[in-house]
């Protein structure tokens, strides 16, 4: 009898074996539900291939029944787990490393708020670019409490940033505008009075109340100073003073050159203006001038009764006063003199005396004409000065070598010129009634010649005792004497003759000599 179906009853427990059952005669319509317990499987008898694509769903599995040591490595993707069938309660402590988390696979909606403490975030892991903008608020800054103030960031010489105390600070003599100051007090500031800011100016020092400027510094302590300023070095700047467009009006450089209009001075002080410019200097105790005679590039005036100016120069090979004129054409004038009234003196090609004379006021000083000096071979020049100038009249007077006796005179004038030491005398005398005896002399010279010189001269005479032969009469000075003799030369005479003293008589007379 042929068997078409067998009952589970009909079947002897432990009767169907493995080896009675062909491969893949059992499919899943042949297993009853349950029926297939953790107990009828033998170790690692259902491999993947084993089984079908989604058959084995959440309910499937027992609670625990699926250990890590189940699970071939990888053998679990994503795709074969369903969306939250993974819970907390089913990974094992530190079963989920970095290595099983794909990059980016968890996003903000994944992680439950609250869960991420700080021992799960490694040291370093969250930098600036984890931090989204304005991630980090107030309140995720530590906050002060009953025992611990308010706190802050601070970095102290490079070290790293740390919490600091906040505590209160006050502001002494406080006002608008004024400049807040440390003190020597903790946690105090002070409010500056004599240091104030607008906003436009800047003021240090007692207030000056002007409105159109932007930087004052004033110093009312008679022994203290307005400012100190150091800086830079050599032709670089301690000081620039500019105008509202920058163009230079002052330089101070560290060198010690001033520039005034200048930014590059080449002495202690320039002065700079454009060329044909008037009035770039002027030092004044009264009002300068701005047109007229007294106009210039550069003005002293002044109403003392002393120098208005006085150059010295005390190095023994040094100039006191130089002054050039490039002009160039003939008659430019180098120096100019002029006193109320007009020009007195001019300096050109030549030197012009307007009004007024040319002094010489040292003895023994005069005009030189060494440039002019044309030496000859048999000539000695001793000085090629013009020291001395004078003319004036003097007194002559008759008298004799035995004396100088009395006269009457109706003429007695005399005039002499000296120029160097030339002199030149002229005279006049008309007596009657002398007492004088002896030769005749022409006394009271003013000059008397120099050692190895003597005088010579001439005369016309009247009413005088004379030789009948007398051909001429002159008149001589000897050296060192200051009167004259009167020599006649006679004819046939060999010698000369002087005239004897006459008691009456008239002459007009002239004598030139060289003095000392």
């Amino acid at each position: 009898m042929a068997l078409t179906q067998i009952s589970t009853a009909g079947v002897k427990d432990d009767a169907v074996t493995a080896g009675k059952i062909p491969a893949n005669a059992v499919g899943s319509s042949e297993i009853a539900a349950n029926a297939v317990g953790s107990s009828e499987l033998a170790d690692n008898a259902v491999d993947t291939a084993a089984i079908a694509d989604d058959a084995v769903t959440a309910a499937k599995i027992a609670n625990n029944t699926i250990t890590a040591t189940q699970l071939n490595t990888d053998a679990v993707d994503t795709d074969a787990l369903q969306v939250n069938s993974v819970t907390t309660a089913k990974l094992a402590n530190d079963s989920v490393t970095s290595d099983k988390i794909p990059d980016n696979a968890v996003q903000n909606e994944h992680i439950a708020d609250n869960s991420v403490g700080s021992d799960a975030i490694a040291n370093g892991s969250v930098n600036t670019l984890e931090l989204a903008d304005q991630a980090v608020t107030l309140a995720k800054l530590e906050h002060g409490t009953s025992s611990n103030n308010g706190k802050f960031l601070r970095a102290n010489n490079g070290a790293d940033p740390t919490f600091e105390t906040v505590t209160g600070t006050t502001i002494n003599n406080n006002a608008d505008n004024r400049v807040i100051t440390g003190s020597g007090t903790a946690n105090t500031l002070n409010g500056e009075a004599n240091a104030t800011f607008t906003g436009i100016k800047l003021n240090l020092g007692p207030y000056d109340g002007g409105t159109d400027v932007n930087f004052s510094l004033r110093n009312t302590n008679s022994g203290g100073y307005g400012a100190y300023i150091s800086g830079g070095s050599g032709t670089n700047y301690v000081l620039r003073l500019d105008d509202k467009d920058q163009n230079q009006l002052v330089r101070f450089n560290a060198n010690g050159d001033v520039g005034i209009n200048t930014g590059t001075p080449e002495s202690k002080l320039a002065i700079k203006g454009t060329s044909g410019q008037q009035n770039l200097f002027s030092i004044s105790d009264t009002t300068v001038p701005t047109s007229g005679g007294e106009y210039g590039v550069a003005m002293i005036k002044t109403n003392t009764s002393n120098r208005a100016l006085n150059i010295t120069n005390y190095n023994t090979a040094g100039i006191g006063l130089k002054i050039y004129n490039n002009g160039g054409a003939t008659g430019r004038n180098a120096l100019e003199c002029y006193q109320a009234g007009g020009t007195r003196f001019i300096v050109n090609e030549d030197v012009t005396v307007s009004t007024g004379n040319l002094v010489i006021g040292t003895a023994g000083k005069g005009i030189d004409f060494s440039a002019a000096a044309d030496v000859a071979s048999n000539e000695t020049v001793s000085s090629s000065v013009l020291n001395d100038y004078e003319e004036g009249s003097w007194n002559p007077r008759i008298q004799g070598t035995t004396g100088a006796g009395t006269a009457s005179y109706n003429a007695q004038t005399g005039r002499y010129t000296k120029i160097g030491n030339l002199v030149y005398l002229t005279g006049e005398l008309n007596w009657t009634g002398g007492s004088a005896g002896g030769e005749m002399q022409i006394g009271n010279l003013p000059f008397a010649p120099g050692t190895d010189c003597e005088g010579i001269g001439n005369m016309m005479g009247h009413v005088l005792n004379i030789g009948g032969d007398t051909a001429n009469i002159s008149v001589y000075v000897g050296s060192g004497n200051y009167y004259s003799y009167l020599y006649q030369t006679r004819q046939g005479h060999q010698s000369w003759n002087t005239l004897n003293y006459d008691n009456d008589g008239a002459m007009i007379f002239n004598v030139q000599f060289r003095v000392s």
